[in-house]
């Protein structure tokens, strides 16, 4: 068993921890009802404000939660409440890393936060290629040939619509997506 209290489990954390979202019109913010001390949520507004008022909010924060707002150390050197970034995605290209290490901030992100979402888009993009969804709508949006023949049945755009039938789809790449992208057709898209 355990020696260390609940105390001893949140070294340096203030009595009430002051949690700051950055940019909430990306993704919807977590649930942060587990946590197991007094805290405080706010929004930055949208459009965040600049300068010293931006600062006003920022300064107070023990965490920041963001997607892609910028951090660079010209900001972070302002917030000595700081003790965490929370980034909501990938990558963290848009805080200063470097700076964050070096004043102990620590930094996490969601490394697989998006794969579902890419191998989604990229299904997407290749069922609309095929069926030729792009040059289709641009041809009923002229609407000249629909209102002379009251049909798109002339040489489409790009060739005909083809189907899906037969078709082999092939995955190629090493990282997350290309090794374990939770494709929506599973097993069909792996050849199983």
């Amino acid at each position: 068993m355990s020696n260390q209290t609940p105390q001893t489990l949140r070294p340096n954390l203030p009595g009430t921890l002051n949690l700051l979202r950055l940019d909430p019109i990306h993704c919807p913010s977590p649930d942060f009802s587990s946590i197991p001390i007094p805290y405080t949520y706010t929004e930055l507004p949208n459009p965040p404000p600049s300068g010293d008022e931006l600062i006003s909010y920022l300064k107070n924060a023990h965490i920041l939660i963001t997607t892609r707002f910028f951090l660079p150390s010209s900001i972070l050197s302002q917030l000595p409440n700081l003790k965490h970034v929370a980034v909501l995605a990938i990558g963290t290209d848009h805080v200063d890393i470097a700076y964050c290490e070096e004043h102990g901030i620590s930094v996490s992100n969601v490394p697989a936060a998006n794969i579902e979402a890419v191998s989604e888009h990229g299904l997407t993009l290749y069922m609309a290629l095929r069926r030729n969804v792009v040059g289709m709508h641009e041809r009923t949006r002229e609407g000249r040939e629909w209102k002379e023949k009251g049909i798109l049945t002339g040489g489409f755009y790009g060739g005909l619509m083809a189907g899906f039938k037969g078709e082999v789809v092939g995955i190629v790449g090493g990282g997350e997506l290309g090794k374990e992208g939770d494709f929506p057709f599973g097993d069909v898209m792996r050849g199983k």
